[in-house]
């Protein structure tokens, strides 16, 4: 019956469009200034700290962190953030960059007061 076969057609076209991977093409250039904040934080947080004259405030974190405790807690919150949907909402990620870059120009106010 070709009524039959061309119902068949359209349903496995159906299916195979349904397993098809779909990237979601992210538009967030604000994801970059996130990345750059994440990292500089932790690269002038660990510095103070070793150096001696810096300790963290992060009530998640001890005082004195390894470089290993921060890279691990900074892993696990962004990833927290991910799987929670945050980097969809552009709003949220510039308020979030806001804060980041406060904490960025602390730190660097104590790195460079101090050396």
């Amino acid at each position: 019956d070709y009524e039959q076969i061309k119902a068949d057609a359209l349903r496995i076209e159906q299916y195979n469009e349904s397993q098809r991977i779909h990237f979601k093409e992210q538009d967030n250039k604000y994801i970059y200034d996130w990345i750059a904040w994440n990292v500089l934080d932790v690269y002038t947080t660990n510095r103070a700290i070793k150096r001696g004259y810096g300790r963290e405030l992060n009530p998640l974190l001890p005082e004195y962190p390894s470089l290993e405790r921060l890279v691990t807690q900074k892993l696990v919150v962004n990833y927290a953030l991910y799987k929670m949907n945050v980097f969809d909402d552009v709003e949220t990620i510039e308020n979030f960059n806001i804060l980041g870059s406060l904490v960025i120009l602390n730190n660097t106010w104590i790195v460079t007061d101090n050396e």
